[in-house]
């Protein structure tokens, strides 16, 4: 059985751990049957952004708002938002990118 992310604390109270222990994670019996929570990585876009970033002052993501801006348009809010939510339809921003390993 795998336990859901809804509920009480992080699980179903009807799906809280039956040997004793506060959360199915904690459990060594049930552990082997909990999808563990991975803390999701946060990025920065805007609409009509092109890429992704990975810090709201990084300066290709300042320098493309200002351009609308002097442009005369209204740059469109940026949003933070899941990585995984925007990976596989934009590329990331190469000028705020970890380097690999991070």
């Amino acid at each position: 059985m795998i336990w859901s992310e809804v509920g009480v604390g992080d699980y179903q109270l009807d799906e809280m751990c039956k040997h004793g222990f506060p959360t199915p994670v904690d459990c060594p019996i049930c552990k082997g049957q909990v999808e563990e929570r991975k803390p999701k990585r946060m990025v920065y876009i805007t609409d009509y952004g092109e890429v992704y970033h990975f810090s709201m002052q990084c300066h290709s993501l300042e320098f493309g708002q200002k351009k609308v801006s002097e442009r005369g348009g209204n740059p469109a809010p940026i949003e933070q938002v899941a990585e995984d939510s925007v990976k596989n339809d934009r590329p990331p921003c190469n000028q705020c990118k970890p380097k690999k390993g991070n």
